[in-house]
């Protein structure tokens, strides 16, 4: 896979996703009950990264991955269930500095119920627990992705996302991780602790070239590209910046 040094850098009103949900707008995501999501991202000081959205579904609506960098501001993870309802919602203790690359993952795990949240390749603590009507169960259903958006002025920086139907463990994220350079990983290929690669069902890898922002690099029956429904995102957005650099 070729080196990616590249970022792609977002305003507030700049998403990028796929179709809408359900019926013939969404797609398969290709993950149910046990999932990881990982991301590589820089908030600004002054804004909320919304980092990652699924829509639609007949059981779980809406997955937020909500990183507030305010003042270097706590982690929160809400699940918001069909119509609106919170199923969790927390934060966790963890040094989110602004102006940083940060590399975030979440798994879960329907069949234990349990969240698991790693901050630059170390489990974060949580911090307090706000709701929990868990156990929730993703089911699979078509679903619109959307990544980026922040409730700030400030723009952000959005290297990769990725996604796996399995829960990665501490070993796979100290891998990935790479103690922060994330330009000499291949997430399609096992090396070292990691050895979940046929489990990646999606990467994206913003600002890799001009024609690929969206594509989708994983292995999936439906790969996804982030540009086809994307809005206020285009070329011009790329910049010479990646974790590592």
């Amino acid at each position: 896979m070729n080196r990616h040094e590249k970022s792609i850098e977002l305003t507030s009103t700049a998403v990028m996703a796929n179709n809408g949900p359900g019926g013939s707008g969404g797609q398969d995501i290709a993950i149910y009950n046990i999932f990881s999501i990982a991301q590589w991202i820089k908030g600004s000081a002054t804004s909320s990264v919304l980092s990652f959205q699924l829509f639609g579904g007949s059981n779980l609506d809406t997955l937020f991955l909500d990183t507030t960098t305010q003042n270097g501001g706590p982690l929160a993870v809400v699940l918001h269930g069909k119509g609106g309802v919170e199923f969790y919602n927390a934060t966790y203790s963890a040094d989110l500095s602004p102006n940083v690359w940060h590399h975030l993952v979440l798994t879960w795990d329907g069949f234990l119920n349990q969240f698991i949240v790693f901050v630059d390749g170390t489990a974060a603590p949580v911090g307090s627990i706000i709701t929990n009507l868990l156990p929730a169960t993703l089911r699979g259903a078509f679903r619109s992705v959307q990544i980026g958006g922040n409730s700030g002025t400030d723009n952000n920086r959005h290297y990769s996302t990725a996604v796996w139907d399995v829960a990665l463990d501490g070993f796979d994220v100290e891998t990935i991780y790479n103690n922060g350079n994330a330009a000499s990983v291949d997430l399609v290929a096992n090396s070292g602790t990691y050895d979940k690669a046929l489990n990646l069902r999606h990467w994206w890898r913003f600002g890799l070239e001009p024609g690929n922002i969206g594509k989708d690099f994983g292995f999936s029956y439906n790969l996804i590209n982030v540009m086809d429904a994307a809005s206020s995102v285009n070329a011009g957005d790329i910049v010479n910046d990646f974790p590592g650099v």
